[in-house]
């Protein structure tokens, strides 16, 4: 889809498929923890930062869920310690 997505090239983030046929991806370790989004309408082709700063503390290693409504549940990681928040 694209060779340089412009989020920071990372690891143990979070991606769902929303019912719109939408993606989106959420935090993850680029050597910090993260806790932006981003968003991408067609397959993967393009993104679009929806937020810099979640208002989740930014974290990696979690996992999220979209649900029929295309609300997103994001759920645990690490912050610098496990997390157990939903």
């Amino acid at each position: 889809m694209t060779d340089a997505a412009p989020w920071s090239a990372r690891m143990w983030h979070t991606s769902v498929v929303l019912p719109d046929g939408s993606i989106v991806l959420m935090g993850g370790w680029d050597g910090q923890r993260r806790n932006d989004i981003w968003r991408s309408t067609d397959k993967g082709a393009t993104w679009t930062e929806i937020t810099g700063a979640a208002t989740w503390s930014a974290r990696y290693a979690h996992t999220s869920v979209a649900l029929p409504d295309g609300s997103i549940v994001l759920i645990g990681g690490g912050d610098g310690v496990y997390t157990n928040d939903v």
